[in-house]
């Protein structure tokens, strides 16, 4: 199991599991590519709300995506497991799978050719 130390994720409801990220700060999507050669393989949209309970830690984070909605409970270990706990669930529902495995592992269940994980043209906010 990975769980980074500065940001500590954690996704259930569909799927369930840690996710660690760290931000570095903003940056266009062609200096990646003309920075360090990077190339986009795997797009995908989500929108996202986040709740705060006031004087406590972490953070409970709703994404939409186009194969469903999940998730996300951010903090210290503690917070989480205590927030998964209020919401009934345990460490046991934990899952390790990003937005591309479970896009993938959806693709297979419908039969469906996979590409970028996009909202139909008429709901989606990115041109």
């Amino acid at each position: 199991m990975f769980v980074d130390q500065a940001t500590r994720r954690c996704t259930i409801g569909r799927a369930r599991g840690w996710r660690g990220s760290k931000a570095i700060g903003l940056i266009r999507p062609f200096d990646i590519q003309e920075r360090v050669d990077f190339r986009p393989v795997f797009r995908y949209e989500k929108y996202r709300t986040e709740f705060q309970q006031p004087r406590r830690a972490g953070a409970v984070v709703l994404d939409e995506t186009p194969i469903g909605a999940f998730v996300e409970l951010e903090g210290p270990a503690e917070a989480i497991d205590r927030a998964a706990m209020e919401l009934g669930f345990s460490r046991n529902d934990y899952v390790l799978k990003n937005y591309l495995v479970l896009y993938m592992e959806e693709c297979r269940r419908r039969g469906a050719q996979p590409s970028h994980m996009l909202f139909p043209a008429a709901k989606s906010h990115l041109k």
